[in-house]
């Protein structure tokens, strides 16, 4: 929820193929990911088109790579997103932070 009530929320029926993010009642955007929101109430989520992933906050894209397989999974209080994403050998964290991808984990999973 936003701190004004709205719900932030997939429509279901709609999302079969792919999600339909709602504020409130109204259509947000066609999203490819989890989707965080911070404290401020910025929505952060990614989109796939074609062999490309952007990642978004709000309606403004971020980053945008190559690849299929990137989940945001948190934000911290400087603004950095966190997520999580392919590496050589499973998964990882990584962080997004002024407009630069870096590993925040050395596990792969």
């Amino acid at each position: 929820y936003l701190s004004d009530g709205r719900g932030v929320y997939f429509d279901v029926p709609s999302s079969f193929s792919e999600q339909q993010l709602y504020v409130g009642k109204q259509f947000y955007a066609q999203v490819n990911s989890s989707v965080i929101i911070d404290k401020d109430d910025n929505i952060y989520y990614f989109v796939q088109k074609n062999k490309r992933r952007t990642l978004y906050k709000n309606k403004t894209a971020l980053y945008t790579f190559q690849g299929f397989y990137w989940i945001v999974a948190d934000v911290d209080s400087s603004g950095a997103v966190y997520f999580i994403a392919n590496s050589e050998l499973g998964s990882t964290l990584y962080r997004y932070k002024d407009g630069k991808v870096t590993r925040a984990s050395a596990a792969d999973n």
